[in-house]
């Protein structure tokens, strides 16, 4: 297979940057002043919740 997808991925260099989603979600939610948040099943639903509880989080 290619090192590359459609020319638009190198997969080396994606390697080498891993997502970190809790980190990512916490981010977002630090100042998320009225946003609803609905989690879909399963990671989504950890993610929220290692944020921080709040009143508008809705996970499925």
């Amino acid at each position: 297979m290619s090192e590359t997808m459609n020319g638009t991925l190198d997969r080396n260099r994606a390697a080498d940057y891993p997502l970190r989603r809790r980190e990512v979600v916490a981010e977002l939610l630090a100042e998320r002043g009225d946003m609803l948040v609905v989690a879909g099943l399963g990671a989504p639903v950890w993610d929220c919740t290692a944020a921080g509880d709040h009143p508008l989080n809705f996970p499925l």
